[in-house]
């Protein structure tokens, strides 16, 4: 049985300051509908944890995706199963559930031509998408 990926690309100083002012703009509504702030209580200490996440649907099911692999907040929703979603201050709490091995490949594509759509409006994220995706393999939840 093939044991799921722990790879975890690392933020710059860079990336973790974007990631903190847009995840205060997703916070109070400043966003496009798919942005989200995930909140999620740290395992071991049991503080609240925040991150900006983009929210993806495909069949009627919803899903979020960890481009950088195995993050913190990964491993915190997988010992907890649960974790906040927040937008214009509203604050609703899932139950977040491991996908199966078969369907990682049509959520990793949509995410993929998500992000391909992205760098055509923002060609400065071009660099992130090609970095990031490969890394997304166990990192997939759905709610």
């Amino acid at each position: 049985m093939d044991q799921p990926s722990t790879q975890f690309t690392a933020p710059s100083p860079v990336d973790r300051f974007i990631n903190r002012a847009f995840g205060f703009l997703v916070k109070i509504g400043l966003c496009l509908p798919h942005n989200y702030l995930l909140e999620v209580r740290g395992r071991k200490s049991g503080r609240i944890y925040s991150t900006p996440v983009n929210l993806l649907e495909m069949n009627g099911t919803k899903y979020i995706v960890a481009p950088r692999g195995c993050t913190q907040w990964v491993r915190n929703i997988e010992a907890s199963g649960e974790a906040g979603l927040v937008k214009r201050g509203r604050r609703q709490t899932f139950r977040f559930q491991p996908v199966a091995d078969e369907a990682k490949p049509e959520i990793l594509s949509l995410s993929r031509s998500f992000q391909a759509h992205r760098s055509a409006i923002l060609p400065d994220s071009r660099r992130f998408a090609r970095r990031s995706i490969p890394t997304a393999r166990r990192a997939l939840s759905r709610f």
